[in-house]
């Protein structure tokens, strides 16, 4: 028997610097990678409703929406314009306020 030409593959540089787990070690960094954009996108999402501040705006909404429904039940007439009006009006003063 003729010996063996080539040396184990062990011996290869390229081959022993290739870690064991290294496909798990990049679908790890992908998951966290992807972790950390999904925070991204929340952190995003949470400052813009702290911005908006819904809370806010019942404020100027009830009070118009309560006096409209006592107008249209003392007149049987819903005026939209200016119910769209005032509401409108209400919500761009507490806007320009914050």
């Amino acid at each position: 028997m003729s010996p063996n030409p080539l040396p184990p593959l062990a011996n290869y540089s390229a081959v022993s610097q290739i870690p064991p787990n290294a496909g798990a070690l990049d679908s790890d960094r992908a998951s966290d990678e992807h972790k950390k954009d999904e925070h991204k996108k929340t952190d995003r999402k949470k400052l813009w409703l702290a911005a908006l501040m819904p809370p806010m705006y019942s404020v100027a909404i009830f009070p118009i929406a309560l006096g409209t429904a006592v107008a249209v039940a003392q007149t049987g007439v819903m005026n939209w314009p200016i119910f769209l009006t005032f509401l409108l009006s209400a919500i761009l003063i507490l806007a320009w306020e914050i």
